[in-house]
């Protein structure tokens, strides 16, 4: 499977844009639904300040080196094992700057990511608890633990409400609309952390994805 993303994010003065090519191979256990699957992404990532919303000193050094950044390569690798209801997965981000001594330096960087969950029947939706435990540079690791709701439907549509609780105080809560297994809308909301509430209004992600082709 190949995989293109982009992501854009703008929080106060700082913007980030970032781009990433994917690779995944998925391997069979049986002639089930088990199987292990391998993935590496490769990413180009942009950062800088808004200068036209700065109020300060236009002439702070500390502004100037952050734009002149240049583009950075860096890349990730994953691995998941799936069934029909067990899903366990790993992965370890900005691989470069963790394997390399690297001038650039972020404090918030993710340094890897693990989650297992489990989908459970039920007569009116099937109900998925999830636990995620990770680890940001800087900061103390997080978990994350919640449960996503995937409606039963007669029809090809899947509708799917998630509620996720973390450990820095803040919840996220996320609808999504499954068309025909290749459209996918995904839409969120983080509420503060509990050291921000009173700063900022939380955070807002809207997420697109299409299949072009699918395995029969």
């Amino acid at each position: 499977a190949l995989g293109l993303q982009v992501n854009n994010d703008r929080a106060g003065l700082l913007k980030r844009t970032r781009a990433s090519a994917s690779f995944a191979y998925h391997l069979p256990l049986d002639q089930g639904s088990r199987r292990l699957s391998f993935g590496l992404s490769a990413s180009f990532a942009d950062e800088d300040i808004n200068l036209a919303d700065l109020k300060g000193d236009m002439d702070d050094m500390d502004v100037y080196n952050v734009n002149q950044r240049k583009t950075y390569l860096d890349a990730d690798f994953g691995m998941a094992y799936s069934s029909n209801r067990l899903q366990i997965q790993g992965a370890v981000s900005n691989m470069k700057r963790l394997l390399k001594k690297d001038a650039y330096q972020a404090a918030d960087m993710p340094v890897f990511f693990t989650a297992i969950s489990y989908k459970v029947p039920t007569n009116f939706a099937t109900v998925e608890p999830k636990v995620v435990y990770r680890g940001i540079k800087g900061y103390d690791n997080i978990v994350d633990a919640g449960v996503n709701l995937e409606f039963n439907s007669p029809t090809v549509n899947k509708v799917n409400l998630l509620g996720l609780y973390h450990s820095t105080g803040s919840a996220t809560f996320g609808i999504g609309v499954n068309w025909n297994n290749k459209l996918i809308i995904n839409g969120m909301y983080t509420t503060n952390t509990s050291a921000l509430k009173g700063y900022t209004a939380g955070d807002y992600e809207i997420g697109i994805s299409y299949s072009i082709m699918r395995n029969k």
